[in-house]
C-alpha cells in the first residue's frame, strides 16, 4: 500500500501505525498491482499519483468478478461443516452487489 500511495514520509508513518494498531494479522487483495512494479500494473494507471484513478465502473467490474469466488472460498475454509455455516458477513470499501454475496 505504501508503494502504491506514494505519500510523504509522515503519511507512511501514519499508515504503518494505523495498520499496526488495527489488529488485522494479514491483508489480501485481488488487485495484483500491490506486489508488482508500476510498469506491470493492471488495475491502477502506472503513474505516481494514480491518475486517472480507476472509476466506479472498473472497481465494480473487479468486485463482481472476484468477490463471489472469495466468498465461496471463505465458507469452504471455515473450521466447521459447511451445513453449519448460517451467515456470511462481508465488508468492502470497494464494491456492493444486489442481491448480495450471501445469495
Amino acid at each position: 500500500m505504501e508503494r502504491v500511495h506514494a505519500g510523504s514520509a509522515a503519511d507512511h508513518r501514519k499508515m504503518k501505525f494505523l495498520y499496526g494498531a488495527s489488529g488485522i494479522e494479514a491483508r489480501y487483495s485481488v488487485v495484483p498491482d500491490y506486489s508488482l512494479p508500476a510498469s506491470e500494473w493492471v488495475f491502477y494507471p502506472p503513474t505516481e499519483n494514480l491518475e486517472p484513478f480507476p472509476g466506479l465502473e472498473k472497481r465494480m467490474a473487479w468486485y463482481h468478478r472476484c468477490a463471489p469466488s472469495l466468498a465461496v472460498e471463505a465458507v469452504r475454509d471455515c473450521a466447521c461443516e459447511m451445513r453449519e455455516v448460517t451467515h456470511l458477513i462481508t465488508v468492502s470499501c470497494t464494491g456492493m452487489s444486489a442481491p448480495g454475496l450471501d445469495l
